[in-house]
């Protein structure tokens, strides 16, 4: 269907009496009803991880959601969080001193993963959101983890930024941004870093599969990257300045990373 796919999506789809029916899972109901005002919220993520209540979910909808989550798209959410745990422990198992930054970090769920986060390892372990809601969960949650509530755009007009950073990553952010402000972001990221250290951004791949049921059902809207177009992210950076730069697939092959090291070659 091609250019035609989204009119048909938002317009004779979304209209369709069946989206009655899909919206009695609680985990389709809130992607489309998108009660915070946009996309992709911690609460919605959080359906991908089995955290949520389904209290006063029908049965059909309970069944729907059990599918939701064991959906393809589910399950690379929860291997992306695995992954950036696994991260989130190397970099302070290399460094004690770690200072560590995740942006756009939601619940911080990958912290309940981290032997490095639940037993203070970092030197220090920074976490960025717009949502004021998202981050009192992990005040909550993780009281060693120093939370700041400020909009990505304070980070490309340099208006919020740190130095010699050890290890930045976003997992879900990217997902929703436009090539130019994606390339100006990461440049400033990277330069946040100190010598050796890592930026880890994902994106969900085109490949993935289950685009067309969140777009259609959930009116959730995505930015898919392959190995390349991530890697194309850094084209603002000085390659000099990059000891490595990769673009890569996890595990399950739905999510493309892009894996930045700072230092001179």
């Amino acid at each position: 269907m091609g250019d035609q796919w989204p009119e048909f999506a938002k317009h004779y789809f979304g209209r369709h009496p069946i989206q009655s029916v899909l919206h009695e899972s609680p985990f389709s109901r809130r992607a489309f009803e998108k009660p915070r005002g946009y996309p992709g919220d911690a609460v919605i993520i959080d359906y991908t991880y089995g955290l949520n209540s389904l209290e006063g979910a029908s049965r059909f909808g309970r069944e729907l959601y059990e599918w939701e989550y064991e959906a393809a798209c589910s399950r690379s959410v929860r291997s992306r969080r695995d992954l950036m745990a696994r991260a989130i422990d190397e970099v302070a198992l290399a460094k004690p001193d770690a200072r560590i930054l995740s942006v756009a970090c939601g619940h911080l769920r990958e912290a309940r993963l981290s032997e490095a986060v639940r037993q203070g390892m970092a030197g220090e372990f920074i976490a960025l959101d717009q949502d004021a809601a998202s981050l009192e969960v992990i005040e909550a949650e993780h009281p060693g983890v120093s939370t700041v509530c400020a909009g990505v755009q304070t980070l490309t007009t340099g208006d919020l930024k740190w130095t010699g950073l050890d290890f930045v990553y976003s997992a879900g952010l990217y997902d929703y941004l436009s090539d130019p402000f994606a390339q100006r972001l990461t440049e400033r990221l990277f330069a946040m870093l100190g010598d050796g250290g890592k930026l880890l951004i994902a994106n969900f791949h085109p490949d993935s599969p289950g685009s067309a049921a969140m777009e259609a059902w959930m009116d959730w809207w995505l930015v898919y990257r392959n190995e390349t177009q991530v890697e194309q992210l850094a084209r603002r950076i000085d390659p000099r300045a990059m000891l490595s730069c990769r673009g890569f697939r996890g595990e399950d092959r739905n999510v493309a990373y892009l894996e930045l090291v700072k230092g001179e070659q």
